[in-house]
């Protein structure tokens, strides 16, 4: 869409061409621009995952703001024991703690920080095809164009194989044990998104998990995208049966309803700071706002009718994945639970989606396309195979 020049800056983008659109209000499961009503497939960047509206989280927000919508750091309360204690059961890992952030990249950030004080260490092992956050410190650990148009250093930087160029995780072991050294840890998306939704296998990661412990190197899993249900499980990593010593969330862990984040540490990490100082901090840090959106997460994503919900859009999607083999402008298609990539022979823009009535993330890769989909968790069928077949119209009318 053509771009009015505004007082503000549009992410990730050329300022005079960046895609943009008026937007009107937002529905449940989709927004009006101009008057028309846009389906959502994308989750508006992986993290909307229980809808642009939703009635008892909001109602959540609400009642905290009658009791207090801030506190001090400092501040102990019930809300804040309650709700950490049923996200590390969730996390399903040994005992440790959490460390609230405000976003995806400042979780990065926290825990690289945090595992280089605990190693004495200062190197970092991290894919090539990775996204880890937009902050300088995330943006070093990532792997794509990001990384270089920031033109971030890497001294400190190793890179490892991606997946589909090491599947046996042999190249990827060589570099650990050969920098072991100096590495105080590995940092990975437990599967990427927009770069591609690569789903690694439980032998790949385990022997990278495996390395890392027998070499004394942190074991980073980043679930922003993965975290919270968008792999059916609660978090990707419990695909794989993975200990994780730290894990990195944001994005589904409050919906994006309130900016949030967190990060686990392990025991051992955890037990470290007792007797010294941790420097880390946000003036925003355990947000009363963002603790009573993730308790409100916690209880809706526990009842029957969401994990009903969640397997019925699996199986759609699923189903749709299947469809497409015969088309015309599909190369190949990966999917997990309810992440999806589908690489497409020519490259579908952005504008051609949103004309028709339709927002995702849409990525050239050469003269050829890859579309990403993350679509409402909670979305009834209905809606999510409307948006769906929006979709395939789309895909056909590129051959037409």
């Amino acid at each position: 869409m053509q771009n009015i020049t505004k007082p503000y800056f549009y992410t990730w983008s050329e300022q005079d061409t960046a895609p943009c659109f008026p937007l009107d209000k937002t529905l449940e499961y989709s927004f009006i621009s101009n008057g028309h009503e846009i389906d959502e497939l994308s989750a508006i960047s992986f993290q909307c995952s229980f809808g642009l509206k939703n009635k008892i989280i909001e109602g959540y927000i609400k009642d905290q703001l009658d009791n207090f919508g801030v506190c001090s750091a400092k501040a102990d309360y019930q809300l804040k024991t309650d709700v950490t204690n049923k996200l590390l059961s969730l996390l399903k890992l040994e005992s440790g703690k959490i460390f609230y952030t405000v976003s995806g990249a400042e979780s990065v950030e926290n825990a690289l920080k945090v595992a280089r004080i605990f190693t004495n260490k200062n190197k970092v092992a991290a894919r090539f095809k990775s996204y880890h956050g937009a902050t300088r410190g995330a943006l070093e650990v990532t792997g794509d164009w990001r990384n270089r148009a920031a033109n971030v250093e890497q001294k400190n930087i190793v890179r490892l194989p991606d997946f589909q160029d090491d599947m046996d995780a042999s190249e990827s072991i060589k570099i650990i044990e050969n920098n072991k050294n100096e590495l105080a840890a590995i940092i990975l998306e437990t599967i990427p998104a927009a770069n591609g939704v690569y789903v690694p296998t439980k032998e790949y990661l385990q022997a990278l998990q495996s390395a890392c412990k027998s070499n004394g190197i942190l074991f980073i899993l980043d679930e922003v995208v993965c975290g919270f249900y968008r792999t059916i499980e609660p978090f990707g990593y419990q695909n794989f049966n993975l200990k994780p010593d730290i894990v990195c969330m944001a994005k589904g862990i409050s919906g994006g309803f309130i900016p949030f984040g967190a990060v686990y540490f392990n025991e051992k990490i955890s037990n470290y700071f007792n007797q010294n100082i941790l420097p880390c901090g946000l003036t925003n840090y355990a947000h009363p706002l963002g603790l009573i959106t993730l308790k409100a997460i916690l209880e809706l994503t526990s009842t029957k009718s969401f994990q009903n919900q969640l397997h019925n859009n699996k199986i759609t999607l699923e189903n749709f994945i299947k469809s497409l083999h015969h088309e015309k402008n599909v190369d190949e298609t990966r999917v997990i639970g309810l992440l999806s990539a589908i690489e497409t022979k020519k490259y579908i823009p952005w504008d051609n989606f949103f004309k028709n009535n339709l927002s995702i993330v849409s990525i050239k890769d050469g003269n050829k396309g890859r579309i990403i989909l993350s679509p409402f968790l909670t979305a009834p069928e209905d809606v999510l195979k409307k948006s769906l077949d929006k979709l395939l119209k789309n895909i056909r009318e590129i051959d037409e």
